[in-house]
């Protein structure tokens, strides 16, 4: 993600549920209901992403921030990160055109962007098991323009960040500086043994088919579409299955005969997600299909990618949710803004579709290698809510 950052020349688009300070600037502290650090505090702040962004500022870069209003506000005399990128010269807006933004996309110069499964916060970037691609090179382009065309639409809906407060001289003079700021990316945990940890990426290469689809809209019929024309084996490294259809369609393939390999976060974070996800494994267990666990030594497999007979590779930015792929029970694929008439809850995504034998790979070697330290489920041995 930085070197995306640090390789802009001309402009810089990032898209995130939150953004989280890896220094506890983002947290508040109780009875204390706001947040924020010091100006100096929050310019130090250790999250690398947080300092590549001001300095492409400060080497004249448009960079454009989409995330969602949480409603919290900072505490006086203090500033968050998102206020803070704000008044020092980041596009930073909220997110409007549906109910929530879940994507994780970042694109520089309208050249290069990713679509991944990592938020930003410290257990994305060093304790989780995260999935996602660079995309880049003159083939791709009508993809990144697809893309960036959505950004686009959706950031001219949103609203700008407005501070709820104003800052000493002093302050701002701190928030202002353009001088380029030194950070560290932090090495990684110690490894449990036997953990498989991927290779520094690298390009891959070969024909192959490339497909972008966007939530909600039509993704729930492309991605039904891509499994139901699975006639072999289906290969599912994903964080939570929570969508009846799509729980239901993967018991469907394997009474069809289809060889199903499953691989679910050994936790999930909100107790509403892991509870339907509880009530998807116990219907596929009692269909007759044995899945696994991922390793309990990442602290969420937040993945999100599915491999079809070996001939094409699906990766995503949502999970397998009714959220992020939403149906419209009218039969019409509109989805209003929250609030208005029609509403119904469905999250902003990105699902990527490639048939590159290279990539599926790739994919594959991270599933193969994550699986000799998973454990079976079973109603017994079920995965655990909560943090």
């Amino acid at each position: 993600m930085v070197d995306m950052i640090n390789g802009a020349s001309q402009n810089v688009v990032v898209v995130n549920p939150g953004f989280d300070s890896w220094d506890g600037c983002t947290y508040a502290t109780p009875p204390n209901t706001c947040i924020g650090c010091t100006a100096t505090n929050m310019r130090n702040e250790s999250f690398p992403v947080f300092a590549a962004l001001l300095n492409a500022v400060h080497r004249g870069v448009n960079v454009s921030l989409l995330t969602n209003d949480y409603g919290t506000t900072d505490c006086p005399g203090m500033i968050s990160p998102l206020t803070f990128l704000s008044l020092a010269g980041v596009n930073v807006r909220f997110y409007t055109s549906t109910t929530y933004v879940h994507a994780k996309y970042q694109s520089s110069d309208n050249k290069r962007a990713a679509v991944s499964s990592v938020n930003f916060s410290k257990a994305s970037c060093l304790s989780n098991r995260e999935a996602g691609v660079i995309i880049e090179g003159p083939d791709s382009q009508p993809v990144l323009e697809f893309m960036d065309g959505i950004f686009q639409q959706d950031f001219d809906q949103a609203y700008l960040l407005q501070p709820d407060q104003t800052y000493s001289p002093s302050d701002m003079a701190i928030i202002t500086d353009t001088s380029m700021i030194e950070y560290t990316i932090p090495a990684i945990p110690p490894i449990q043994p036997g953990r498989y940890i991927t290779p520094t990426p690298a390009p891959v290469s070969g024909q192959g088919k490339l497909i972008a689809s966007t939530s909600p809209d039509f993704a729930d019929q492309q991605i039904m579409w891509d499994i139901g024309n699975t006639t072999q084996s289906l290969t599912i490294y994903m964080y939570q299955v929570t969508s009846t259809d799509l729980c239901q369609e993967i018991i469907n393939l394997n009474s069809a005969g289809v060889t199903i390999n499953l691989m679910v976060s050994y936790r999930i974070y909100d107790e509403a997600d892991c509870a339907a996800a509880k009530v998807c494994y116990a219907q596929l267990y009692n269909a007759g299909l044995s899945f696994m666990k991922a390793p309990w030594y990442y602290f969420f497999s937040h993945q999100k990618y599915w491999i079809r007979d070996s001939i094409s590779v699906g990766w995503s930015t949502g999970n397998w949710s009714p959220t992020d792929y939403p149906q419209d029970g009218s039969g019409v694929v509109t989805f209003p803004p929250f609030g208005q008439n029609g509403w119904f809850n469905s999250n902003r995504d990105f699902t990527m579709y490639s048939t590159n034998a290279a990539l599926i790979s790739v994919f594959q070697t991270v599933y193969n290698n994550d699986l000799n330290d998973a454990d079976t489920w079973s109603p017994q041995y079920n995965i655990k809510c909560g943090s």
